[in-house]
């Protein structure tokens, strides 16, 4: 089964995954300084897992972080590649039902 046979929601979610990982790699060399309390450098890739830290901090409050340990710092990033794979998902599933639209029409 090849790339060619593979639904529209699956190569959507693999290719944002795939661009999401590659921006990460691209902008990790670079760095900011973030001052709010304290002034500390931080990575530009980390601004893609704010979204899902944000989610789990709302759900599971100050007590959980990713910057308290590892294994967090692991959950929150395969909870941001299972987040954007979804995201991924929904616009090649919306591309694939357009796409469809269309040659039906034919």
């Amino acid at each position: 089964m090849g790339w060619r046979d593979w639904s529209y929601w699956v190569k959507g979610g693999l290719i944002f995954d795939v661009l999401v990982i590659l921006v990460g790699l691209i902008l990790l060399p670079f760095k900011f300084e973030w001052c709010i309390f304290t002034c500390t450098k931080v990575f530009y890739s980390l601004y893609l897992y704010f979204p899902v830290a944000y989610m789990i901090k709302s759900i599971f409050g100050d007590n959980f972080g990713f910057n308290s340990n590892l294994g967090n710092l692991l959950l929150v990033t395969t909870l941001s590649i299972v987040f954007y794979f979804v995201i991924g998902a929904i616009i090649g599933w919306i591309y694939g039902k357009i796409k469809q639209r269309r040659e039906q029409k034919r």
